[in-house]
């Protein structure tokens, strides 16, 4: 089900397939001048957060292009690493709206134009994602032995 679904998979339509062109940087969600914009020791927290998120997601994925080349146990540690950043994301986002802090346009219509090649609702690509972390830990565990 997870292969149908997921955008440019195997048996999916070309004309859905949905990517990340190399070089074409991804929108943050927020800039700095955004929580600034904020009245209050709230959006100063919340920007810290975010300059901290930003730069361990972006040293994350760096040390991801070699995931390969990991052991299991370090690919396990990767992916909880990963699922760790992802909820991290959730929380600022659910954190900044309360703030008053809203994404920018531009991720907005990033978001919903991807959201719209690939025919996911929001709910549909976490669920992919959490899929596809479900999918690595498995082939994770079977590298190990582990319930097999």
């Amino acid at each position: 089900a997870m292969a149908a679904s997921a955008p440019g998979a195997a048996g999916a339509s070309p004309a859905s397939k949905v990517s990340l062109e190399i070089g074409v940087p991804r929108t943050l969600p927020f800039s700095e001048a955004d929580f600034d914009a904020v009245p209050g020791e709230q959006a100063q927290f919340l920007k810290a957060d975010f300059q901290r998120l930003s730069r361990e997601h972006r040293e994350l994925v760096g040390l991801g292009e070699t995931y390969r080349d990991f052991d299991p146990t370090g690919k396990e540690f990767y992916l909880g690493q990963m699922a760790q950043i992802s909820f991290r994301w959730e929380e600022l986002m659910d954190n900044a709206q309360v703030a008053g802090i809203t994404p920018s346009l531009g991720f907005r219509s990033m978001s919903e134009e991807y959201l719209r090649r690939a025919g996911l609702s929001p709910e549909d690509f976490r669920t992919l994602v959490d899929d596809v972390h479900g999918v690595l830990r498995d082939k994770v565990n079977k590298e190990k032995g582990v319930g097999l």
